[in-house]
């Protein structure tokens, strides 16, 4: 009699593990069919370029682009030149200004026989102006476009914008009320200098002179943008919040920097064999093994055949680490909007320019080195190779507060991989 017992009972938890086994492939098959399905839409998935053509992925950054610029039009039409200019006069006249936001510009076409706009400028600055009219934060901010084309009067997007906000010219005029600037430890003006050695020293150059512009204004802090860069809409907010409470603390000197980086190309955030990209995957494993394992836990009071504890910590472990690599880090990224307080502050690579809050007192130090001869670097190594040299500490925010819409190079019209460009704001 207890021998059947006792096969009765194998049989009885032999039966419930098997349907437990069919139950769990069941579920991790439906899970990664509908994650499948979901990477479909997410950039930078594993999944994503194989189901997209370059084609269908260039037609879609195209249409975005032009979604953008007609409504930076949009825009424009019902804003009064005379009310915003006069809003800007006043900002200037007061001083006290929290930061100097330059825009930097240069005529860019599209190679085609009508020579058409590229159209990048236009939303970049009706995004950074309604932000400007519309954060408490920002009342006491000041945009500018920095137009450093070599005839700035043939810039149309650039000149059709000089009634809504100021502007100063390299080669040109400026509302700013700002003198001639001259080169750092020479008394060549900017203006005066019409030929660079070569492309790169040209973006140095004029890097440097909206650099030193904007530090004419005074402000506490200095915004550069590329043209092509708009926004995140969370950047008001996330900006407010590092800049108040976690780079201003007072007596607290490990929060100095010299610059914030608040773009950075996603093609290169992906997982990868750095420290904290590794760090992040390994994290991201643990905290799901683990909250598993507790629910885990809790039900094995209530049922005797469930698996056991190991399994489902290793099944847990090895389906997080399949879904981290299937989304990809920059997707992963993208919970940490959910708020303010999530957004990373680390350490700045040596790429890129779009985006950069930068401490004024480095400005003129900085300035002289790009302009330097035997700096004939980019701009972004420049700035990088100028902060090591110099010790300075520099940071970068994670995810991104700008995103890049230029496909288009500025220095080669280049067009680069459409995935880089593809969005939701």
């Amino acid at each position: 009699m207890n021998e059947r017992k006792s096969m009765k009972q194998i049989a009885f938890f032999s039966d419930g593990l098997n349907k437990n086994l069919w139950k769990w492939l069941m579920s991790v098959c439906i899970y990664f069919t509908v994650l499948c399905f979901l990477c479909l839409f997410l950039p930078f998935s594993k999944i994503f370029t194989v189901v997209h053509s370059y084609e269908s992925l260039f037609d879609q950054v195209e249409a975005a682009t032009d979604g953008r610029l007609r409504a930076a039009k949009q825009y424009f039409q019902t804003q009064n030149p005379e009310l915003s200019s006069r809003i800007y006069s006043d900002r200037l006249s007061q001083g006290n200004i929290l930061f100097a936001i330059g825009i930097i510009t240069i005529k860019r076409t599209k190679e085609t026989e009508s020579h058409e706009s590229l159209g990048y400028l236009p939303p970049s600055v009706a995004h950074m102006d309604s932000i400007l009219k519309s954060h408490r934060f920002f009342n006491t901010s000041l945009p500018f476009i920095c137009n450093v084309d070599a005839f700035p009067s043939t810039h149309f997007d650039a000149v059709d914008l000089y009634k809504f906000v100021p502007y100063t010219e390299r080669f040109g005029n400026n509302s700013l009320g700002i003198p001639a600037l001259t080169i750092p430890k020479t008394n060549t003006r900017f203006i005066d200098l019409t030929t660079h050695s070569s492309k790169y020293s040209k973006e140095s150059f004029d890097y440097a002179f909206c650099l030193l512009s904007a530090a004419t204004l005074n402000p506490r802090f200095i915004l550069l943008l590329e043209e092509d860069t708009i926004p995140h809409k969370d950047f008001p907010s996330v900006i407010e919040h590092l800049i108040t409470f976690r780079l201003n603390l007072p007596l607290d000197h490990k929060h100095d920097f010299g610059f914030l980086k608040l773009y950075f190309p996603s093609k290169w955030q992906g997982f990868g064999f750095e420290f904290i990209k590794i760090l992040d995957l390994l994290c991201c494993c643990i905290l799901v093994t683990a909250v598993t394992g507790v629910y885990h836990y809790l039900r094995s009071f209530r049922s005797a055949t469930l698996p056991g504890l190991n399994s489902v910590l290793l099944s847990a472990f090895l389906v997080t680490l399949l879904t981290c690599l299937l989304v990809g880090r920059q997707n992963i990224n993208e919970l940490r909007r959910l708020s303010k307080h999530f957004y990373r502050l680390q350490s700045s690579e040596g790429c890129c320019t779009q985006a950069m809050v930068y401490q004024p007192s480095i400005v003129s130090s900085m300035a002289e080195y790009l302009v330097n001869p035997l700096s004939n670097k980019h701009t972004d190594l420049a700035i990088w190779d100028f902060s090591y040299r110099n010790s300075i500490r520099t940071l970068q925010v994670e995810p991104n507060l700008f995103f890049h819409t230029g496909l288009y190079t500025t220095l080669d019209q280049v067009q680069k991989h459409p995935e880089e460009f593809i969005f939701h704001q």
